[in-house]
Formats: structure tokens, sequence, C-alpha cells
């Protein structure tokens, strides 16, 4: 059996590489990572009780809160003309930006999609491990080696959800060996992520596909999300519309919240985006963390990209969401170019 498509034990579901019959004991998950993180409530115009971290946690929204509805801030109007420029000299297929929940301009020359966004698919599937973390089906700090049956009887047995999920697992390209210890220095691996939809789906009971659009898009307001198929039938690669991509920033800006309530804890958002491993600035779960300055505890971007350009972009001291589908050309340097004008909002 090829390494890259392993066998999963699930409970209340069994996800197969072969047609081989495994035998699933159940196992009852304890997670402290289901600790409730909220100590009070406040109330929102559209007449939602949301509730507010403990005091010092490090939501993405910070300066903003995890309320749905706050004044949009005072943009330099050169600077988004800059911004629309930019769009357009990058031949962007599609941009939105936002400023708070106001949509403040729109690229679409070639539709909304659903567009391939490439490695975006990763922080997508974060974000699913995340809320399967505030479900209670799985923790940050469980083994692999627990639901893949493959990694049980060698070195992967040591690597953990997080260790995976934050490119510090140690594991070779072929994911059959490892070069080096988790949780060492951050190495950016394309193919880790291959196996978290198994994990997911056999963590919760039902299609990773199913968990990702209904318990975390359409809580958060989205529609659905298109993946391709790996050989094993597990999802690979997403499809989204930028609309969709759009849900899952504002999500992130508003540390967890969407208007239908709370989709993710700040403290599963902490683990998110907090620096992991090794040296490991700018590396959290999925999602990378870029900084103005070099302390590395004070980011203020937080970013998913995909090969091409593609960007989904949360600038929370703005309260920004950028969504960009990248040229068909060469993108080298344009998401940069696209921070320093966020920066200058």
């Amino acid at each position: 059996m090829s390494p890259r498509f392993p066998r999963f034990t699930s409970i209340g579901r069994i996800t197969v590489a072969t047609s081989s019959v495994l035998v699933i004991a159940a196992i009852a998950i304890i997670n402290s990572e289901t600790a409730t993180a909220a100590t009070a409530e406040v109330l929102v115009d559209a007449g939602h009780l949301l509730a507010v971290p403990q005091p010092g946690s490090r939501y993405i929204s910070s300066g903003v809160g995890r309320v749905l509805t706050t004044p949009s801030p005072a943009w330099d109007a050169a600077v988004v003309d800059d911004l629309r420029q930019l769009t357009i000299d990058t031949d962007s297929r599609a941009l939105l930006l936002f400023r708070g929940d106001e949509l403040v301009f729109e690229h679409v020359p070639e539709g909304r999609g659903p567009f391939p966004v490439a490695s975006i698919s990763k922080a997508i599937k974060a974000l699913a491990v995340a809320r399967l973390v505030d479900e209670g089906g799985i923790s940050f700090d469980d083994h692999l080696a627990d639901t893949i049956v493959e990694w049980r009887n060698d070195a992967r047995r040591e690597v953990r959800v997080r260790d995976l999920l934050s490119h510090t697992s140690g594991l070779s390209g072929s994911l059959a060996t490892m070069v080096g210890p988790p949780g060492g220095p951050p190495s950016y691996h394309l193919g880790a992520y291959d196996v978290v939809s198994g994990v997911v789906a056999a963590r919760s009971g039902i299609p990773f596909v199913q968990f990702v659009d209904e318990h975390l898009l359409r809580p958060a307001g989205g529609q659905g999300i298109v993946w391709s198929r790996l050989p094993d039938g597990e999802a690979n690669s997403a499809s989204a519309t930028v609309d969709d991509l759009a849900v899952l920033g504002q999500l992130m800006r508003h540390g967890g919240f969407a208007k239908g309530g709370e989709v993710l804890r700040a403290r599963t958002l902490d683990e998110v985006t907090r620096a992991h491993g090794q040296i490991a600035r700018g590396f959290g779960l999925g999602w990378f963390m870029h900084h103005a300055t070099d302390n590395a505890l004070q980011f203020d971007i937080v970013e998913a990209r995909g090969a091409s350009g593609h960007m989904l972009t949360v600038v929370p001291g703005k309260q920004a969401v950028l969504v960009r589908i990248g040229s068909r050309g060469n993108d080298d340097g344009v998401p940069e170019r696209f921070h320093a004008l966020l920066r200058r909002l």
C-alpha cells in the first residue's frame, strides 16, 4: 500500500484506501480544547448574544473585538485608488476588498468563480481541523498515528496534529519516512496536508467535504466548496468562489464569529495564529503571519496564500479583508506589493 494514501481508523465511519475491512474500537476523546473560552456576553445590533473571550486572548480581531458591527475606519482615499490600480496592473482575475463588513470595491472580469485556489486549500483544511477541535473530535496535540494505521509502527507515530498543520512535522516529501524530529524548524511541505481530509473524516464520522460545508462554511455564511480528489478518494485541493473566501476572511477578522453566532472559539484561533516550531516566525496552523517589524510577536497581517498569487488576506488593525485570484502569469512579489498598500490604509 502506498504510504501516500494511508488507512484511517474511524469512529462511526471507516475510511480506507483498500477494500479491507477494519475493526474499529470506539474511543472516548477527552479534549481540553473544548473548554469554554467565553466569560461574558455582548449584544450586537443583529440581535445575537456573542461571547467575549477571556482577557488577554490574542484573537485575530484584536482592536476590533468579536463584535460583528463596528464603525468602518477612515481609509486614505489615495491608497484605495492605488489598490484599485494595482489590481488592474497585475492582471488580477478577481479581487474583493472589504473595510469592516463593507465591500469597498470588487474586480471580477472572469466572474466570481469557483476558482482553483491552490494552497489556500491548506488554510481551509486547517480551519476544518480547528472546528473539529472545538467540537471535541480531535486535539491539536493528538498523534496522527491514533488515526492513521500505517504510522503506528515507525517514527511517524510521534507526529502530532499541530506538527503537520504548522509544517514542522519532519516528514519526508513522500510522507513515508522522517527527515527530522517533529516540532523542529518549519519547512513548507507541499504534500503533508494530503492526509488531513482523511483524518477529519475519520474523526468526525462524515466525509470531509460534508464536514467543511456543514460545520464550517455554512455556519459562517458561505455556500459550498468544490474539491478535487486524491486517488484514495479523499479531498485534495479546493475551488472556491471569491464570496466564500471572503466569508472565511471575515470569520478570521471577527475572531471566529459570524452573524449566526460563534463558529470557532477564540482559544482555538489563538492556536491557529500562533507561531509554531523552533524559530517558527510566521508559521501558524495553515495560516501565515506577516510582520511589519522585527518583533515576531506583533504580526499585522494574517494570510492564506496559493500559487499564482492567490491571496486571502486579513489586516485586523485596518479592519481589512482582501480576496485575490492571481493572474495567469508570473505573480512573484505581487502579494508583497498589496501588503505595502494595505499597511498604508
